[in-house]
C-alpha cells in the first residue's frame, strides 16, 4: 500500500515538474482559495 502510494505521488510530481505549468497560476488558485475563504468568515460572522 505505501509502496502504491509513494508511486503514485512520485508519478504526479515528476509529471508536473516535465510540464512546468508556470508556478503563478498555483500561486494565484491559492490566493484565491485564501481570499474566498476569508469572505466567507466575514459574511458567516
Amino acid at each position: 500500500m505505501r509502496n502504491q502510494q509513494s508511486e503514485t505521488a512520485r508519478e504526479k510530481s515528476s509529471k508536473t515538474g516535465m510540464k512546468g505549468p508556470r508556478p503563478y497560476y498555483a500561486y494565484i488558485i491559492g490566493a484565491i482559495v485564501v481570499i474566498l475563504a476569508i469572505i466567507y468568515s466575514i459574511m458567516y460572522w
